[in-house]
């Protein structure tokens, strides 16, 4: 079974009926395709909304850990460079503190609570290490500074 197959809706038929639907009692997930994708033949989705439980969970499972990967590139990349400033330390910390209120506020609904436990402690992981290498970079600049500093 082939597992990476993309489907597209193609409306044939040159109706102009206009169609109202009443969403707001619909409890679901709300999705909005990309900008910029657009093809001949096809109709215009301005919003979709996914009602199917574990269409949803599989959905948010995947943008979380995309999310988590990304940042996790992020992270590495900068404990590995030679920063003096620690301006990208402090982003860094600001996109982790971003990304957990993000899960807190829209995905909280759609993932189980190990899920959400298990997310919470990987990037407090992240976190203490950011820290950690934030800690280190202000300890050695005390120390330079100390050292290079006027002596009586």
């Amino acid at each position: 079974m082939d597992h990476d197959v993309h489907y597209l809706v193609v409306k044939k038929k040159e109706e102009k009926a206009l169609v109202y639907m009443e969403y707001d009692p619909l409890q679901g997930f709300d999705i909005t395709p990309k900008s910029g994708k657009s093809f001949e033949d096809c109709i215009h989705v301005n919003k979709m909304i996914l009602i199917q439980p574990t269409l949803i969970e599989k959905l948010v499972h995947k943008k979380v850990e995309r999310h988590f990967q990304r940042l996790l590139t992020i992270v590495t990349m900068l404990l590995n460079a030679d920063d003096d400033t620690g301006t990208g330390l402090f982003e860094c910390l600001s996109e982790i503190e971003k990304f957990r209120q993000e899960i807190k506020n829209k995905y909280r609904d759609y993932m189980s609570k190990e899920e959400l436990h298990f997310m919470a402690k990987k990037l407090t992981i992240l976190k203490e290490e950011v820290e950690q290498k934030r800690m280190a970079m202000e300890q050695r600049l005390i120390n330079e500074h100390q050292k290079t500093g006027k002596s009586r």
